[in-house]
């Protein structure tokens, strides 16, 4: 710990303790013991929290579980809301789609719009609605290349594969 760190730590102890004062109702009342067993509280809980391995492996595992969460979540998003645009674009229907997590990765660029422009938004569907009329009658065709990739990339299998490499992130020595 360098004694920059030192110094800040014990300007922050005694700057709420110089704060607090002048906010007390009656100051001469303070019992200064109780500022002392906190500040004491404090340093033992930073001991134990930094210093004792079983603790510091507890709270590593502890955020591994919590990163396997959030991949997991993540990945379950993609599978809500991931899959429908990206079908639909397969078979040859015109997509726009937030720039979001749940969509970027799997929907090209050129569909994706800024989630707050709602002015690009209106062109967008206005530019697909005057290609439809444009169009009418004309079967869609499908993106073979897309329905390949939504095998691929977005099956149960490889969200299975997806899974089960977070898990074993969370048992890595």
């Amino acid at each position: 710990m360098s004694y920059f760190n030192i110094l800040h730590t014990f300007i922050g102890f005694i700057g709420l303790i110089i704060l607090a004062v002048p906010f007390s109702e009656n100051y001469k009342d303070i019992k200064y013991k109780y500022i002392f067993y906190g500040i004491l509280s404090q340093i033992i809980l930073a001991a134990i929290l930094l210093k004792l391995p079983f603790v510091i492996s507890f709270f590593e595992v502890l955020g591994n579980g919590v990163t396997i969460l959030q991949n997991a979540t993540v990945q379950g998003a993609s599978f809500v809301f991931g899959y429908p645009p990206a079908e639909a674009m397969a078979a040859g229907c015109r997509v726009i789609a937030s720039d979001s997590a749940a969509h970027n990765e799997i929907i090209p660029n050129a569909n994706l719009l800024p989630v707050g422009e709602l002015r690009a938004w209106v062109d967008a569907i206005e530019r697909i609605h005057t290609d439809w009329k444009r169009n009418l009658g004309e079967p869609r065709k499908p993106n073979l290349k897309l329905i390949e990739h939504v095998r691929e990339i977005l099956s149960p299998e490889a969200h299975g594969i997806a899974l089960s490499n977070a898990y074993d992130l969370l048992f890595e020595e």
